[in-house]
């Protein structure tokens, strides 16, 4: 089954018509969100702090951190990797969570073949610190594969290279 996610959004539009130079138009769209059990990788993270804003990163086998568009976060949350013909390989951040607790997902309905970089920055944007401990659980079409707890995360702006994920052919 497939979530929605339903949007509205209202432009203005100019023209040169002199009698309605400008007009109002609603534009509404519905996003699907494909279920766990057809996401061949999906990374969520969670945390145990109000307050605070933790940024997943998922980085193509030939980006670096920070890289984009080669570096899946809330800077990119849905790069172009590989086939240009088809949004299958290409990663996609769902949810950004900025004020507490998470979770944070990445997804990739099918990952190429390649090594893949999962990180995770603390971002604080001049907000008190709180230190706090992080949760990433990896899925593979639905089915946990594994967990991964952090130490307390003890600096503000610290990134966590969580883990090297490497996906050696198609589904």
């Amino acid at each position: 089954s497939l979530a929605s996610i339903a949007k509205e959004l209202v432009r203005e539009v100019r023209s040169d018509d002199a009698e309605s130079p400008t007009r109002l138009i609603d534009i509404s769209g519905e996003t699907r969100v494909p279920s766990l059990e057809n996401i061949g990788l999906h990374i969520r993270l969670d945390w145990d702090t109000d307050e605070t804003d933790f940024d997943l990163h998922l980085v193509s086998p030939i980006g670096q951190f920070g890289d984009s568009p080669q570096d899946c976060s809330f800077m990119h949350p849905n790069p172009q990797w590989g086939d240009p013909n088809s949004i299958l390989d290409d990663p996609f951040l769902d949810v950004d969570d900025v004020d507490g607790f998470g979770p944070e997902n990445i997804n990739v309905t099918e990952p190429a073949p390649g090594v893949y970089t999962v990180m995770i920055h603390y971002f604080s944007e001049g907000r008190d610190f709180n230190q706090s401990n992080l949760t990433v659980t990896f899925l593979h079409y639905g089915a946990e594969v594994s967990v991964m707890r952090s130490r307390p995360v003890s600096q503000v702006e610290e990134v966590w290279i969580v883990a090297e994920v490497e996906f050696p052919g198609a589904h």
